[in-house]
């Protein structure tokens, strides 16, 4: 397979994320399943982390709300809303 073609695992899609999201989920990854300081410690691959915060908070009671909500500030406050004067 030539170096253009990236090979993708099956039941999984590529998404982009803000900085500060992508930073929140990597400290996340970095934390180790286990006991602290226990050599044998599990780390997780990025997409499974981020796969059970999606899926864990989607179950939360309001948060599918709540995100649309902080989506449509995020968005509408990036953009500019001012009208010129004529």
């Amino acid at each position: 397979m030539s170096d253009t073609h990236k090979k993708v695992t099956p039941g999984f899609r590529s998404i982009l994320v803000s900085e500060a999201a992508f930073d929140r989920l990597k400290k996340l990854q970095r934390l180790t399943y286990g006991h602290n300081g226990d050599p044998n410690g599990v780390r997780f691959d990025l997409k499974d982390v981020v796969s059970a915060v999606v899926l864990e908070a989607l179950e939360l009671e309001g948060f599918p709300n709540r995100a649309l909500a902080r989506t449509a500030r995020d968005v509408f406050s990036s953009l500019d809303f001012t009208i010129p004067k004529e």
